[in-house]
């Protein structure tokens, strides 16, 4: 019963740390970590010999057809408010509609540009009336003065042909006729006074003759005085004016029509830019309707092909802006992959060349490809080298997703006399590449310069040339 005591006894005791003469633990003694083995190498002497070229790139598989989901309004700018939406990522059919928006806005824009058309096609079709009324009454008046013009033309002819004559001649026939009135008159009175000088008639009878004829000579001469002095005056004055009068009023018609013609073509030329203005407005409101139209028949967004539907998780009332991507859909009927390349494999990568693509998730499912395209320009990913964006069609589509990462690998390229060492001879440093040389003093790290590969061994451009012997892990066996 006390030999398990003491061994117990004596474990507990070995199990206690010890301590110094200062009562400090001293810690216990550690055995020391072996070494590690560092990987054995081989040595590899180089030769020139023809290689296979291998391009093996990463790559996405993608739809090859997509179409991206925008309202591109011609005139409503919104809000817009989704009313109904297909769920994300559903498979739809070509024509299936993928979105209803609110139109209740919408169509009270088109009411009230409706409303503008129909009262600007009323003030057009009034201000054509008007201005039809206007040329009419304008045409009718210049008619009238134009009469007015040949009217005094022909005054003015007719007293300078006739009207002179008729007016001087027959004052001076009228002037004539009472001299000869005078002249009878002074015969009559001459003959009365010698007839009623030896006469015995009675003295009151005498007189009353000889007074009416004296009377009578009297005012014969008086109107001859008077129509001299109107003669004199008709040539001097009435005669002159009145022609003057004349060819005046010819003067005034004719500024008076041209005065006229300039206030028609201001006034139907102001009527005329009020018409165009109207007819505008009246084009204006019309493209207008139009563009609110085409906007209207945006309202239900429906699928130009069948095919995978995503709507980035929007919802019904979700407000959506134009001319943004809303959604996506994504013909699954035809793929492409997408891949990139260095600069020495867009050589390869010619426009036609069929690659190999392999997709893990579908146990290595292998299938060809085509490659359709290759970008002009690189650009380069996380201060790495230049990358080339290749795309190729996809014949096959059986059971494949847009998004499924793919390896793809170009074969059938030959490099004639090429100096290639394996992969694990190859130690990357900061970006640039470096193997072992040995040289009589020893192993020298030295940098080289890379080219094609095909999986296994890598093409040296510059660093190694044939005949040196450069050292190489040994592969695990």
């Amino acid at each position: 019963m006390r030999k398990p005591l003491i061994a117990c006894t004596f474990f507990l005791l070995a199990s206690l740390p010890t301590f110094s003469a200062d009562n400090k633990p001293v810690p216990a003694e550690t055995k020391p970590e072996a070494p590690k083995e560092s990987p054995k190498e081989e040595a590899l002497k180089l030769v020139r010999a023809d290689m296979e070229v291998l391009v093996d790139a990463e790559g996405s598989i993608d739809a090859a057809r997509k179409k991206k989901i925008k309202i591109l309004p011609d005139e409503f700018i919104g809000p817009y408010t989704i009313k109904e939406v297909l769920p994300n990522g559903q498979l739809v059919a070509a024509g299936a509609t993928l979105f209803k928006l609110d139109t209740d806005l919408l169509q009270r824009l088109i009411r009230g540009a409706q409303e503008g058309l129909e009262g600007a096609t009323l003030k057009l079709e009034s201000s054509r009336e008007e201005f039809k009324n206007l040329k009419a009454a304008n045409k009718t008046k210049m008619d009238r003065m134009a009469l007015d013009i040949s009217n005094a033309q022909r005054d003015l002819v007719a007293f300078t042909t006739f009207g002179e004559e008729q007016m001087l001649k027959g004052r001076a026939l009228a002037l004539r006729s009472q001299e000869s009135l005078l002249n009878n008159r002074q015969e009559e009175l001459s003959q009365l006074e010698g007839m009623y000088k030896d006469t015995q008639l009675a003295s009151g009878t005498k007189e009353i003759v000889l007074d009416r004829a004296r009377r009578e000579h009297l005012l014969a001469k008086e109107s001859l005085d008077l129509s001299r002095k109107g003669e004199q005056y008709l040539k001097q004055y009435e005669h002159p004016a009145k022609k003057e009068l004349i060819g005046l009023t010819l003067e005034q018609k004719k500024q008076d029509i041209e005065l006229y013609k300039v206030t028609v073509r201001l006034a139907e030329s102001a009527k005329s830019e009020e018409l165009k203005s109207t007819e505008r407005i009246v084009r204006d409101w019309g493209e207008r309707m139009k563009r609110l139209e085409s906007d209207a028949r945006l309202m239900e967004i429906k699928a130009p092909f069948a095919g995978i539907f995503n709507c980035r998780g929007l919802e019904a009332g979700d407000k959506v802006v134009p001319n943004v991507v809303i959604a996506e859909l994504l013909d699954i009927s035809a793929f492409e992959i997408k891949f990139p390349l260095s600069m020495r494999e867009t050589r390869l990568a010619t426009i036609g060349k069929t690659v190999n693509v392999r997709v893990a998730d579908l146990g290595e499912f292998q299938f060809n490809a085509k490659i359709v395209e290759l970008a002009a320009a690189g650009e380069a990913i996380e201060k790495g080298p230049v990358r080339f964006q290749a795309r190729a069609s996809i014949a096959e589509s059986e059971g494949l997703r847009p998004g499924v990462k793919a390896r793809v690998e170009m074969r059938g390229t030959f490099l004639e006399k090429v100096i290639s060492i394996p992969r694990n001879a190859i130690v990357n440093e900061d970006g640039k590449s470096f193997c072992r040389v040995q040289e009589e003093k020893g192993i020298e790290k030295r940098e080289i310069f890379l080219g094609s590969s095909n999986g296994n061994r890598v093409e040296v451009v510059r660093g190694l040339t044939e005949g040196q012997t450069i050292m190489v892990k040994e592969t695990k066996k």
